[in-house]
Parts: C-alpha cells; sequence; structure tokens
C-alpha cells in the first residue's frame, strides 16, 4: 500500500493531504461557506469572498465521521482522487474518531464521580435537563436560571441544603468536563502540530489497527480507479466545477472523392491516436519532451453514478443513463495539488456520423480558512467553547440536525466541497484556461490528422473544431 501511495504522490499534491488531514483536528472549525463578494476601487472591481456564519461545512470530527461512515466503510468505495492522497486523510480520521471516543469515556467517568457524590443535586439537574430538552434553543436558559434560584435560595433558606450541593455538583461537573475537554484540545493540537512539523512531504499514517489498514488497503485499490462516475449533468463526481469550455462535436465522416479505400474507423482507435498525441509532451517553447505539472494520459471508463460500481445500464450516450463508455481522461495537478485541470474525451461512431465530447473541469484551491500556518486560539480558549458547545448538543431539540451541510450520503468528495467556488485566483484561472485550451487544440488537432490519414472530408471537422477552439479562447474555461 505505501508503494502505491508514494507513486501516486508525484501526480497528487502533498500540500492538500495535509491540510486536510491538520482539518480533522480541529475542534472548532470556522465557518467555510464563503460568497462571492464586489469590491470597487475607484473605476474599477476587484471580486473577493466573504465569509459567512451559515450555511457552513463542518470540519473537525463532523467532517472524520462522515469519512469513516461514507466513505470508509461505504461498500461502493471512494470516488476517484483529483490531486490529493485519500488514505492519509482517512487514516487520521480513524484517529479522531479514536480521540472522541477517549473525550467521552472521560465525560462519563466525570457525570459518574458527580453522581456518586453528590445524588440527590445530580437527580434534580438531571430532571432540570430533561425539562430542557424539548424546549431546544428556548431551554438553553434554563439551566443559568436554576443556578440563580439556588444562589438566591442559599441565604434565604439557610436550613435547607440542596441548593449548596446543586451548586456544589453543577461546579465540580463544569470543572471536571472543562478539564476532560482541556486535555482533548491540547492532545488534539500537539497530533496536529506533529504532522504539521513532520519532514516527509506525505503526511504520517497514525498507528492503526490490522482491520483498519486492511480496510484502507482496499480504499487504496479504490481511490486510483479508473471508472469514473458522474452525475445526471455529466458532471464528473470530485473533479471540481463545470467548466465553460465543454466541446461537443457531430460531424459526418465522407470520403474524399478519388481518395483509396476508407479503412474502418472506431472511437477506440480515436482515442487511442488523441492519447498518442497528447502524451509526446506540450508545444510551450519548453521544448518537445515538456510536461506540464502532474501531467497524466489515462484510459478510463464514464458511469453514471447511479450504476457506478452498482449494476450495469444499458441505455446509450455519455450523459445519458447508462452503460459505462470508454473514455480518455487528461489531467494536469499543480505540484501542491490545489489546482487540478481534468479533461474527459469521449469518441463514438454512429453510422457515418463522429461524435467527439471535450469535457473539462476544474478543481479550485481549498479554502484559506483550512491553511495550518493560520493563527489559532488557544487550548484554553477552544476547550471553553467546547464546554459550550456541549451544552448546546445537550439541549439540542430531537431531530435538529449538526451545524453545517454534509457533502450527502451518496457519492461525493469532501475535497470538492472544501473547494472555493469560481477560478480561485486570478493567475490560477489564466493556467487552467491556457491547459484546456492546449489540450483541445492538440486533441483535435490529432482526430484531423487521422481523418485525413483515412480519406475523409476534413473541413466540416476542421470548423467545428475551429469554432470550439475559439469558444475556449473567448470565454476561457472555469465559470467566472
Amino acid at each position: 500500500m505505501g508503494q502505491r501511495r508514494s507513486a501516486a504522490g508525484r501526480g497528487n499534491g502533498s500540500d492538500v493531504t495535509r491540510w486536510l488531514c491538520l482539518s480533522l483536528y480541529e475542534r472548532l472549525p470556522p465557518a467555510l461557506a464563503v460568497r462571492p463578494a464586489t469590491r470597487r476601487h475607484g473605476r474599477h472591481a476587484r471580486t473577493g469572498y466573504t465569509l459567512t456564519d451559515r450555511p457552513r461545512l463542518p470540519g473537525g470530527e463532523t467532517a472524520a465521521a462522515w469519512l469513516v461512515d461514507e466513505v470508509l466503510r461505504s461498500p461502493r468505495g471512494p470516488v476517484p482522487s483529483y490531486g490529493f492522497d485519500l488514505i492519509p486523510v482517512l487514516a487520521h480520521a480513524l484517529w479522531v474518531r479514536r480521540l472522541r471516543v477517549i473525550r467521552r469515556a472521560g465525560t462519563l467517568a466525570v457525570l459518574a464521580l458527580v453522581v456518586t457524590l453528590f445524588p440527590q443535586a445530580s437527580a434534580l439537574w438531571a430532571a432540570v435537563l430533561l425539562t430542557a430538552w424539548p424546549l431546544g434553543p428556548a431551554g438553553r436558559g434554563l439551566p443559568v436560571l436554576t443556578a440563580l434560584v439556588c444562589l438566591i435560595a442559599i441565604p434565604t433558606r439557610p436550613d435547607a441544603v440542596w441548593p449548596a450541593q446543586m451548586l456544589l455538583a453543577g461546579a465540580a461537573a463544569g470543572l471536571g468536563l472543562y478539564g476532560v475537554h482541556l486535555l482533548d484540545h491540547a492532545l488534539a493540537r500537539s497530533l496536529a502540530r506533529t504532522l504539521r512539523d513532520a519532514p516527509d512531504p506525505r503526511p504520517p499514517l497514525p498507528p492503526l489497527t490490522t482491520a483498519q489498514r486492511r480496510l484502507l488497503a482496499a480504499v487504496d485499490a479504490a481511490q486510483h480507479d479508473t471508472e469514473l462516475p458522474y452525475d445526471a449533468g455529466g458532471r464528473f463526481i470530485g473533479a471540481g466545477g463545470e467548466a465553460r469550455a465543454v466541446g461537443d462535436l457531430r460531424v459526418s465522416l465522407r470520403p474524399r472523392y478519388g481518395a483509396p479505400l476508407v479503412r474502418p474507423l472506431d472511437g477506440a482507435e480515436l482515442l487511442g491516436h488523441m492519447a498518442a498525441a497528447l502524451g509526446v509532451g506540450h508545444e510551450d517553447g519548453s521544448g518537445p519532451g515538456h510536461r506540464p505539472p502532474g501531467f497524466s494520459v489515462t484510459e478510463v471508463r464514464a458511469r453514471p453514478v447511479e450504476v457506478w460500481r452498482g449494476p450495469r445500464g444499458t441505455a446509450t450516450g455519455l450523459r445519458g443513463r447508462g452503460a459505462e463508455r470508454p473514455c480518455l481522461r487528461v489531467q494536469y495537478a499543480s505540484a501542491d495539488g490545489q489546482v487540478v485541470v481534468t479533461v474527459v474525451l469521449h469518441a463514438a461512431r454512429r453510422g457515418d456520423q463522429l461524435r467527439l465530447t471535450l469535457y473539462p473541469q476544474v478543481l479550485t484551491p481549498l479554502h484559506p480558512l483550512l491553511d495550518p500556518a493560520l493563527p489559532r486560539r488557544s487550548v484554553a480558549v477552544t476547550a471553553a467553547l467546547g464546554l459550550r458547545e456541549l451544552s448546546r448538543i445537550l439541549v439540542r431539540r430531537p431531530g435538529d440536525g449538526p451545524d453545517g451541510v454534509l457533502p450527502g450520503t451518496g457519492p461525493s468528495s469532501l475535497r470538492e466541497a472544501y473547494s472555493l467556488p469560481g477560478e480561485g485566483g486570478r493567475y490560477r484561472r489564466a493556467d487552467a484556461d491556457r491547459l484546456i485550451l492546449l489540450t483541445h487544440t492538440r486533441a483535435l488537432a490529432a482526430v484531423e490528422r487521422l481523418l485525413e490519414e483515412r480519406g475523409f472530408v476534413t473541413e466540416e471537422f476542421h470548423e467545428a473544431a475551429r469554432a470550439v477552439v475559439t469558444r475556449v479562447g473567448i470565454s476561457g474555461g472555469i465559470p467566472g
């Protein structure tokens, strides 16, 4: 497993993998939802991102639980990884789950000790919490009101024992739970610091059991699978936002007058010809053997998400509900994995008609609040805030979900959910547009040369290809 991960790590950004691993140890993750905002400076406008409080994408333990339940233990397995290595992220998610079990055990030990020392006061506090529970957020002030009543009852009712016991029980439980959260947050911060300061560019794996290592070995093979799921709109899950430069060519194949007998031509041969043309190097002034960062050309199979790693379909068409379709995936990943450009090519011949689809997607950088270099609150403050979150959970109305929006129970990608909307930066957008335009130009030129060699009329294809390349150059590859 380690050898496969090392080989894949050259194409998977270690920075993105490390950021995702560190985000799991955040006890109080910040709100990650963003909305576009336009600020005007004189006559020019600049578009940025303004943070919002809700809806937010939960991180920390909530994300770790989602990864373990919906990715590691899912019968379908993970979607293909684009620009990062999923194995360290899942391994640290398991470790975060283990830390949560330890914290809950400490919480139960503190509460058991308080019940043993103050049985009657504990019963009264339990009655207060049970009364506040159905009230939801409106009942959060009931425990505070109970404490104020006890403070008032001590001087007015000196013969009563229960007010002092309730205050002592509440103080003992609060201090004990604060100590448990303090130790938990300090341990999580220490583990995150060790992970952040590790000299290895790939995040190290925490201690795991034999059963967990077997699960990770199966996921490691699945994350590099060449079977790609796409949704009802044709967007490949996990590859980022849909680009505007989608090329869909449908041209008629007619033999050129006076040309020799036309040899058969099918989609597999077209894909192979494009793969050979894209793999010989890129003519961008860097020499014939130059490769852009993280460049790869892979033969893949595209399947609808409804039948992905499930029963075979029977319909036709790349974007319809149906069986898998042979495709070619051209991918460019930046050195740190923050930007991944993917172009999926599909070619098919139906009688005398040729259909060629070029579908680009761009995975934008991670949210800047996940940057481990940002200053963090002290452990004492986060432990106090964590205790406040615990009190909110205790009085939450039954049926209320977590504070945040998870990617969902179907096939989805946490890396894609944590990405910035839009282009993720002016210069990154220019690089992505250049790579998409380069792929479109070279792939279409390769198909046109093959049609010319086989004796087909290429004027119609040439005009359609030029229209696609022109549209890419004008509109760009990423939705603005």
